[in-house]
C-alpha cells in the first residue's frame, strides 16, 4: 500500500546515488528501520524498482525472516550461497564456510553495479557478511531494530521510517479503493485511517476487505473498527505476515524478560509518552534497567522517540500492548503497576509545585512513595515549569484513572497538582475539571477543610470566567466552611479571592470592603505571607480608585515583608503593582525600571504568563511617556512569547494594543491587567468596566 513518501524517497536517492566505478570507498548501505507494519519492506522495493536502470548488473533480494514467527532467522550463509548461485557461481566453486562465501561475494560484486535487499534483518552479525564492497553497489536493509553497528562500524547510513502524513495515508487508501468510494464516503474514510492510526500494514489489512465487496458502505467498516478499538480484531487474518497481532508478535518474542514485562506494562500508562524514571516507577525497576529495556524496544521499533528522553506507543501497539498485560499480567500485578505510576507523578508534581512556590502537601499526608518508585529529580524552577508543561496530559490522563478506579488520594493529589499549572497556562476550564473530582473526594469523605479549599479556588477561576453567580455562591459556601471550623487563616483567604472576583465583576466599593476583612483576618493569625498577599490586594484596588497615596502605602508596606520572606513570586507582583501606581502618579521612569524588575523575576520563576503581562504594562508606561516605538517594541516581544507559548488571550491583549497603536487610537485598557493572584485568581482583563 505505498504511497507518498517523497521525502523519504529524496533523501534515499540523494544518499544511494548513481554508481560511481571510480571511487574506492566501501559500497553505500542504508538501514530502513520502522515500527512493525510501517512499510519498510513496501519501500525498499518501491525505491528499488524506481533505481534498478543504474543498476544494469542486477538485483538481489532476499528475505532474512529476522522476526518470522515460525521460520528461523536465515544464516548468513545460506543467504550467501542463494545470491552466488545467482550471480553464476557454480555450485562446486561455493566454499563451505561463511567467511569464504562472504569474500567471494565481494569479488564477485567489486566491478559490478548490482542493488541488494537484505530484507527483515534481525541483528549486524546477520547482514555484515552480506555487505557488498565495491562502490557501484547498492545494499538497503530493513529491520526492525536500528542496526546501530552497521551504522558506527561499518558506515551504514540510517533511514527511519515514521507514520504517513494523513494525506498520504488518504493517497494510499484512494489507490486501494478509488478516488469515488472515498469521495461518496470521505467522513468514513477519514475514520478509518484515523482508527487505524495510519499505520500502513492495518489500513491495507482494511482496504483489502473493502475491496472483496466493492458495495460494503465504508461506514459499516467504520462500525466494526470502532466496535474493536484498542484491539487487533479487526485487522485479523488468516496469513501470519498481514495479520496485525501475528507481525507485532515477532517483535514482541525477541525481547528479553524485563523488555517484554515493560512493554507490557506500558499500555497501563495514559501517553502521550513516558519518560525513562517514569518507566523504572511503573515497571519497578531500577532506573538503568528500565534505561535498557526501553532502548531495547526502541531498537526494536516497538516504541518511538518523539522527543529526546520521552518515548510513545503507536495506538495498534498500545492494543496488541494491552492485550499482552491481560493475558501475562495478573490483576494484582496491573493494579500495583498502576499505583507505582501515580506515586511517581504525583510525588514529582508536588515537587514541581514546591519549587514554584506553590506548596499542595498541607492538602494530603504524602508519607513515602511505594517501593519501586523512582521520582524525577528536579533542582531548579525552570525544571519543575518545563516538567509540569510536559506532564499536562499524562497527569490529566492518570487523574481520570485515578477517578475512575475511585483512587481518592491520588484523585486529590494529581488535582491539587495540575491546578496552579493549568491557571498559569490559561487553562481554567481544564483546571475546573481537575479540580472538580477532587470536591467531589472531599465531600465524600465528609472533609469540610478539603471542602472548603476547593470551594474557594473554583469560586475564583469562575470568577475570572465571568460566571458571577456560580464564583459568589461557591465564595460564600467556602467562607461558611470556615466560619463553621472557626479557621481564621482560611477565612482570611475566602475573602482575599472574593475580593478579587468582586472587582473583576465591577463592584469595586464591595471589593475593598471584603478585603479590608481578609486584611484584618490576616493579622490576626500573624501569617505574613497571607498579610503581604492582602496588603498588594488592597493596594491595587485603591490603585483603580485613583487613591494612589493609599496605595503606595499598601504596596510599600506589602513590599517591605516579602523582602524578608522566602517569597519571590509573590515580590514580583508587589513590584508590578507599585509599578502601576508610580505610572498614575507620573513617576514614569520609577514605574519602567519596577516594571522590567518585575518582568524579569517572573521570567526567572517560570511565569511567563505574568512576564508577559508584565511587559504589556511596561508598553502602557512607555506609551504614557510618549515613546510609541519603546511601546511597540515591548508589546511586540510580548506577542511573540505569548504566541510561542500559545497563551491566545494574552496574545489578543497585546494585539489590540499593537492594533489601536497603528490606528492612532490609545491602546491602554480603562482597568489594566495585573499579575496573577499567586493562590486563586487571575487579574482583570482589559474588558472589564472601570470602577
Amino acid at each position: 500500500m505505498f504511497a507518498g513518501r517523497a521525502a523519504e524517497g529524496a533523501w534515499l536517492s540523494a544518499v544511494s546515488g548513481a554508481p560511481d566505478r571510480t571511487g574506492t570507498a566501501t559500497a553505500p548501505a542504508v538501514v530502513i528501520s520502522g515500527a512493525p507494519g510501517v512499510g519498510k519492506t513496501t519501500f525498499a522495493v518501491h525505491h528499488a524498482h524506481r533505481v534498478a536502470p543504474s543498476f544494469p548488473d542486477g538485483q538481489l533480494f532476499v528475505n532474512l525472516c529476522g522476526f518470522h514467527p515460525h521460520a528461523p532467522a536465515v544464516a548468513p550463509g545460506i543467504a550467501l550461497r542463494g545470491f552466488l548461485t545467482a550471480l553464476g557461481a557454480p555450485a562446486a566453486r561455493i566454499p563451505a564456510g561463511t567467511d569464504d562465501r562472504s569474500t567471494l561475494l565481494r569479488s564477485l560484486l567489486a566491478d559490478r553495479q548490482v542493488l541488494l535487499v537484505l530484507d527483515n534483518a534481525r541483528d549486524e552479525q546477520q547482514v555484515r557478511p552480506l555487505l557488498p564492497a565495491g562502490p557501484g553497489c547498492l545494499t538497503l536493509i530493513t529491520s526492525r531494530n536500528q542496526l546501530p553497528g552497521l551504522i558506527t562500524t561499518d558506515g551504514a547510513k540510517p533511514l527511519r521510517l515514521a507514520l504517513p502524513s494523513p494525506t498520504e495515508a488518504h493517497q494510499a487508501l484512494e489507490r486501494r479503493l478509488g478516488a469515488e468510494r472515498l469521495a461518496a464516503e470521505p467522513t468514513a474514510a477519514a475514520d478509518i485511517i484515523r482508527l487505524c492510526g495510519r499505520l500502513p500494514l492495518a489500513m491495507s489489512v482494511v482496504a483489502a476487505h473493502a475491496e472483496l465487496d466493492p458495495s460494503l458502505p465504508l461506514r459499516a467498516m467504520v462500525d466494526d473498527l470502532r466496535h474493536t478499538h484498542g484491539g487487533l480484531e479487526a485487522f485479523a487474518g488468516s496469513d501470519t505476515t498481514t495479520d496485525v497481532r501475528a507481525v507485532f508478535s515477532w517483535s514482541y518474542q525477541s525481547l528479553d524478560e524485563h523488555a517484554a514485562r515493560l512493554f507490557r506494562l506500558l499500555a497501563l500508562h495514559p501517553g502521550p509518552h513516558i519518560t525513562a524514571p517514569a518507566a523504572a516507577s511503573l515497571a519497578g525497576l531500577p532506573l538503568s534497567r528500565a534505561r535498557c529495556a526501553l532502548g531495547e524496544l526502541l531498537s526494536s521499533c516497538l516504541v518511538e522517540q518523539p522527543l529526546p528522553g520521552r518515548y510513545s506507543l503507536h495506538d495498534l501497539l498500545r492494543g496488541y500492548a494491552t492485550e499482552l498485560a491481560h493475558t501475562h499480567e495478573t490483576g494484582q500485578g496491573r493494579h500495583h503497576a498502576t499505583l507505582r505510576a501515580l506515586d511517581h507523578y504525583l510525588f514529582t508534581s508536588c515537587e514541581a509545585n514546591r519549587f514554584l512556590k506553590q506548596d499542595i502537601s498541607h492538602n494530603l499526608e504524602l508519607g513515602e512513595p511505594r517501593s519501586g518508585v523512582r521520582p524525577e529529580e528536579l533542582t531548579t524552577v525552570t525544571q519543575a515549569t518545563r516538567w509540569l508543561a510536559a506532564e499536562q496530559a499524562v497527569l490529566t490522563g492518570l487523574l481520570h484513572t485515578a477517578v475512575g478506579q475511585k483512587l481518592d488520594d491520588h484523585t486529590s493529589g494529581l488535582a491539587w497538582s495540575l491546578k496552579e499549572h493549568l491557571n498559569r497556562q490559561e487553562s481554567w476550564p481544564e483546571a475546573i475539571s481537575a479540580l472538580t473530582p477532587a470536591l467531589e473526594v472531599a465531600q465524600r469523605r465528609n472533609d469540610l477543610l478539603e471542602e472548603g479549599r476547593c470551594l474557594r479556588h473554583l469560586g475564583g477561576i469562575h470568577g475570572y470566567l465571568g460566571h458571577q453567580e456560580q464564583a459568589l455562591h461557591q465564595l460564600h459556601h467556602a467562607t461558611a466552611i470556615f466560619e463553621e471550623l472557626d479557621d481564621i487563616g482560611e477565612q482570611a483567604r475566602a475573602h482575599y479571592v472574593t475580593a478579587c472576583a468582586l472587582f473583576l465583576f465591577g463592584r469595586t466599593a464591595d471589593a475593598v470592603a471584603a478585603s479590608e476583612r481578609g486584611l484584618e483576618l490576616s493579622r490576626k493569625t500573624g501569617e505574613e505571607l497571607w498579610l503581604a498577599e492582602c496588603l498588594l490586594e488592597l493596594a491595587w484596588f485603591h490603585a483603580n480608585l485613583r487613591n494612589l497615596e493609599k496605595s503606595l502605602l499598601y504596596s510599600e508596606e506589602g513590599i517591605a515583608l516579602l523582602h524578608h520572606l522566602d517569597a519571590p513570586w509573590q515580590l514580583a507582583q508587589g513590584w508590578d503593582i507599585l509599578a502601576h501606581s508610580l505610572r498614575l502618579l507620573g513617576r514614569f521612569e520609577d514605574s519602567v525600571t519596577t516594571y522590567q524588575r518585575a518582568s524579569r523575576a517572573f521570567g526567572e520563576l517560570g511565569d511567563h504568563r505574568n512576564a508577559i503581562g508584565t511587559l504589556m504594562r511596561l508598553g502602557d508606561t512607555r506609551l504614557s511617556m510618549g515613546d510609541r516605538e519603546g511601546a511597540r517594541t515591548d508589546w511586540t516581544d510580548a506577542l511573540a512569547d505569548a504566541e510561542a507559548r500559545e497563551m491566545s488571550h494574552s496574545a489578543q491583549q497585546v494585539r489590540d494594543r499593537l492594533t489601536a497603536l497603528d490606528m492612532d487610537e490609545d491602546p491602554t485598557p480603562t482597568v489594566p491587567e495585573r499579575a496573577v493572584g499567586k493562590h486563586e485568581l487571575p487579574a482583570p482583563r482589559s474588558s472589564d468596566p472601570a470602577p
